[in-house]
C-alpha cells in the first residue's frame, strides 16, 4: 500500500551505482570510499551546495537593500527634497524578490542534502 520509489532513489539502483563506482576505486593503487561515494552521490549534493551558496550570497544583499530604502526614505524627510516614490517602491520590491529567491533556494539546498543523506 506503499508508493514505489521513484528509480533515482531505488535502493537496487543506488546499490548497483556505488558497486560500479567502488569497482573503479579497487583499480586503484590507494582506493577510497570517499572518491567512490562522491562520484556515485556526489552531483545532487553539490547542486545543493550551489543552492546554499546562492542563499549565502543573497542574504548580504537584504540589509544593503534595506538601508537604501531608508537612506531614500532619509532623503524624502529632508524639506526642499523632491522623492521619487518609484525609487521607493523599487527598493521594496527588490527586498521582495531577493527574499523570494533566498526562500525557494534554500529549499533546494535543503532537499538535496536530505536526497543525498537518504540515498546513502
Amino acid at each position: 500500500d506503499l508508493w514505489q520509489l521513484a528509480p533515482n532513489d531505488d535502493p537496487a539502483n543506488l546499490n548497483a551505482r556505488l558497486a560500479q563506482e567502488w569497482e573503479k576505486e579497487k583499480l586503484k593503487t590507494d582506493p577510497s570510499l570517499e572518491w567512490a561515494l562522491m562520484r556515485a552521490f556526489g552531483r545532487i549534493f553539490f547542486n545543493g551546495f550551489l543552492c546554499k551558496l546562492v542563499y549565502d550570497t543573497l542574504q548580504f544583499a537584504s540589509p544593503f537593500l534595506l538601508s537604501q530604502l531608508l537612506d531614500w526614505l532619509k532623503r524624502c524627510d529632508t524639506p526642499g527634497e523632491i522623492c521619487d516614490q518609484t525609487e521607493g517602491y523599487f527598493y521594496a520590491v527588490q527586498m521582495l524578490v531577493v527574499n523570494l529567491v533566498m526562500t525557494a533556494v534554500l529549499h533546494q539546498y535543503f532537499h538535496r542534502s536530505f536526497r543525498t543523506g537518504m540515498r546513502l
